[in-house]
Formats: structure tokens, sequence, C-alpha cells
């Protein structure tokens, strides 16, 4: 029988640099200046104390082509990524984004030439539709996530990071982050924590 190489790997906050690239915006244009190490929730809004109008004009920033595609790759991910591919890997890059994203990120990846075999967004966190015309890619259903035969994850986000383990029964690298280290008593023994991209391959067994 043979063994399914696909690794399911997301985008942001694992591949490329985006909460620190927030924190700016919301420094600069918000007045809200928060150190990283306390962005202790995975919602930024909660975290920054925006209000509903100040969080509608921050996901609309956020998610700019221009600030999409100014952000910094991850310290040794595109060469983590290339191991990746070098030992049998398929590299499927997995986000929750919302549609309006699809191109600019086809185009970061590109730029950073960023080793992958697949790009899929997916409804990870039901994020609205807010682009002109019809959207440039349907996202798919976290069921439909689901039933794709994947050999391993890495994740950023600790719910995600259990729907995957407990959904596909696969091993989760949770890549750290001040947002996902309140696991409570709960983590599956399928949740593995990497540091960073070194962990990662070492993990994997082939760093």
């Amino acid at each position: 029988m043979t063994i399914s190489k696909k690794l399911y790997v997301d985008l942001d906050d694992v591949i490329g640099e985006t909460a620190v690239r927030l924190l700016e915006i919301s420094a600069r244009d918000f007045g809200r200046t928060v150190a990283f190490e306390d962005v202790i929730s995975f919602n930024l809004e909660e975290v920054l104390k925006l209000s509903d109008t100040e969080t509608e004009e921050f996901y609309l920033r956020s998610n700019s082509p221009e600030v999409l595609k100014s952000l910094a790759p991850r310290a040794n991910a595109v060469d983590g990524l290339t191991v990746c591919k070098k030992n049998g890997f398929e590299v499927w890059i997995v986000t929750g984004r919302p549609a309006q994203a699809y191109r600019p990120t086809q185009d970061w990846l590109a730029n950073f030439a960023v080793p992958h075999d697949e790009l899929l967004f997916v409804n990870k966190f039901g994020l609205p539709y807010k682009g002109d015309g019809p959207p440039p890619v349907e996202p798919i259903t976290l069921d439909t996530l689901a039933d794709i035969n994947f050999f391993a994850a890495i994740e950023d986000h600790l719910g995600m990071a259990r729907f995957v383990a407990e959904r596909m029964q696969i091993q989760v690298l949770l890549m750290d982050r001040p947002w996902n280290r309140d696991v409570g008593t709960d983590i599956s023994p399928l949740i593995h924590r990497c540091y960073q991209w070194p962990d990662v391959l070492q993990t994997l067994g082939i760093g």
C-alpha cells in the first residue's frame, strides 16, 4: 500500500510572518501598539481592542494586496519546504484567507519562490467574500478538507490543529505562537509543538 505524502502546510505565521506585519499596521494606522508576545488570542481585534468600525477597516487593510504582498517569509520556511519536496512530500498550502486574497497570495508565493504543489483556500473561519465581481476562487469546506488524505499537517491555529488531529487522525505539528500556548488539558497526543522550521523537519524525520 502506498502511503500518502501530502503535507498540509498553513500559510500565515507558518510560512509568512503575518502577525508581525499586522501589528505594524495596528500601531501605524490605529494607534494600538501591542508586543508580539502579548498576542495571546488568535482574534487580533480582541487583543487590539478595536471597535466594530475599526475591526472592519483593519480586516480590509489586512487582506489588501499591498499588505499581503509585503509579508516577510518566516525564518527557514522556504528552505524547510524545499527539504520537504526533496524528501518526496507534496506541499499543499492550506489557508483560511478570504477568497479575495487568492491572487495576491499566488503572487507572494511566486515572488518568494515558495515550493508547493497545491494552494487550497478553505472556509476555516467563515470569512465573507468582499471583493468586486465573482470570487477568484471558491474556498472548500472543512468537510472537504478532511476527506483529503494528508500525511501530516503544520498549523499555528490551535482550533484547526485539534480539528485536523481529531477528524483526520494524522500528526499535527503546531508551530509555536503566543496565541496557541494555552492548550488546556485536552490536547491530542497527535499534536506536537514545534518552535522553528528545523524542529518541523526533525519531527518529520528529515531534519
